[in-house]
């Protein structure tokens, strides 16, 4: 498979990934110590939007799985989580100074059904484009190279920026402007077959060739 190939598949695990590490890590002690939300009250919060995870990221699969039109079944999924990520991100890690525990459980909540929205597919996707086994090897190592760069890339933005807000304002705004890029090189780079990898390809397209 070209590199080219591999690495506009893998690019949205860079900034997916700069998304998580925040997400899980920061913005709970955020809301605590800079907005006054209780942590009873947020940490109550995750457990229910975990909880629905629980039944969303299968529900989406599913639905990824049967999902027709010409943009693909996996890249219209991802495409439609672009603004979703985008803009819920931006609102959950830039809050009002008002901001109480009904802003942070709703956008928390729309950041990790739009990361589900995206991130289903997306692994789904990268089973399908390859071929066989060396060939799935290589995206699953350029894809989990760009998480660990994603990660890295979270922490070094988090802590230049200033922490606290400042930091989740920095990562917020990298999200926002590299999220809408990476996936449109993806979708413009990278095919979508209608079946799995090694079973039955539809006439007209090879795997492993952009469109």
């Amino acid at each position: 498979m070209p590199v080219t190939l591999l690495a506009a598949y893998a690019a949205p695990a860079l900034v997916l990934a700069a998304l998580y590490l925040p997400l899980f890590t920061y913005v709970t002690p955020f809301y605590a110590e800079e907005r006054g939300v209780s942590l009873a009250a947020i940490g109550t919060a995750w457990i229910l939007i975990r909880l629905f995870d629980a039944v969303s990221d299968p529900v989406i699969g599913w639905l990824s799985d049967r999902t027709p039109g010409r943009l693909g079944r996996r890249r219209l999924w991802i495409a439609a989580a672009v603004p979703v990520i985008a803009v819920s991100t931006w609102m959950a890690f830039v809050p009002p100074e008002d901001a109480g525990i009904g802003h942070a459980a709703f956008w928390l909540f729309m950041v990790t059904l739009g990361w589900s929205m995206a991130q289903t597919p997306f692994y789904a996707w990268g089973a399908e484009i390859a071929p066989g086994y060396r060939e799935r090897l290589a995206v699953t190592s350029w894809r989990e190279a760009m998480v660990l760069i994603g990660t890295i890339a979270s922490t070094i933005l988090y802590v230049a920026g200033g922490e606290g807000g400042e930091g989740l304002t920095a990562v917020a705004l990298f999200v926002a402007v590299a999220l809408p890029v990476v996936v449109g090189l993806s979708l413009w780079r990278v095919p979508d077959p209608e079946q799995p990898a090694g079973v039955a390809q539809p006439a007209g397209l090879t795997v492993g060739e952009g469109w």
